[in-house]
């Protein structure tokens, strides 16, 4: 298949819009390359490019083709949806990059639960001994960081002691393709 991406914008959701020339020469098929894109696009700071910015294309992907009630819907800035933020460098750092010296098999199924399920049970395992144990000290730092930016905080009620990922969440659940998606529905295209 051959894929070419057409950039456009306009000023509400449900009006036309116009074309941005010229057209990439690459679809931006990660967080980091569409919000490098974007920031070549829009010219913003990547800090208000992050908080400022929403994805609508997410929002219709989780609410069954549905437009939101309002351009800024909760929940879909690009900072909450690729887990992103601004390094010490000031550059892009997104979780939905492997931390260093974690395991990134087990890193993208942490992904995938993320997304697909209710984050009160992930949050009783992030505050258990076993995430440290899985994932290392930065490991399961970055899953705390990953929990705050959907929720806001992480709390747990039941920490999950003794309970590895894969017996919290089967991979079974999710499919026995191990893929990274951004977004609970991101693979139905």
């Amino acid at each position: 298949m051959k894929y070419e991406l057409a950039r456009t914008w306009a000023p509400g959701l449900r009006v036309d819009g116009w074309f941005t020339d010229p057209p990439p020469v690459a679809v931006p098929n990660t967080p980091r390359a569409l919000v490098e894109e974007l920031l070549s696009v829009v010219g913003a700071s990547l800090d208000d490019l992050l908080a400022q910015s929403y994805s609508i294309f997410h929002y219709r992907l989780d609410h069954q083709g549905r437009f939101p009630e309002t351009m800024q819907p909760e929940g879909y800035t690009l900072r909450e949806l690729f887990l992103g933020s601004v390094d010490a460098e000031g550059k892009l750092s997104t979780l939905y990059e492997t931390p260093k010296g974690t395991n990134v098999e087990l890193w993208t199924m942490f992904l995938r639960v993320l997304d697909r399920t209710t984050r009160a049970k992930l949050a009783n395992y992030v505050s258990s001994n076993m995430a440290v144990n899985e994932f290392g000290e930065v490991g399961s730092a970055a899953m705390r960081q990953a929990l705050t930016l959907r929720d806001g905080e992480v709390n747990a009620a039941f920490p999950m002691s003794g309970t590895r990922l894969i017996q919290a969440f089967p991979l079974s659940e999710f499919s026995s393709n191990l893929t990274r998606e951004v977004g609970r529905h991101s693979g139905m295209f």
